[in-house]
């Protein structure tokens, strides 16, 4: 599935972004921060994974997708573990 179809579905069911990197984010990271997918955590290069974080409640999702290109990325695998997130009410 593409990473639009499937940011789609999950912000359709309740889920929200949840930003975790507070760090500098360069390349296809700063192009998907560009575009509002604040939930971006990292990007790898190479086979360029990158790692995306939701939350709903108390649940987390974690969605990692391949590709090179935003218009190109595909979800690889989800799982529903959290990271420790930044607070955004500070």
């Amino acid at each position: 599935m593409s990473l639009y179809k499937a940011r789609k579905l999950i912000l359709q069911n309740g889920w929200k972004p949840h930003p975790v990197y507070i760090g500098e984010h360069i390349g296809v990271e700063h192009e998907l921060l560009k575009k509002g997918f604040k939930e971006i955590e990292v990007c790898t290069e190479g086979k360029s994974f990158c790692t995306f974080n939701y939350k709903k409640q108390q649940q987390c999702l974690r969605l990692i997708t391949i590709g090179e290109e935003i218009k190109n990325m595909y979800v690889e695998s989800w799982d529903m573990e959290c990271e420790q997130g930044i607070d955004e009410t500070k």
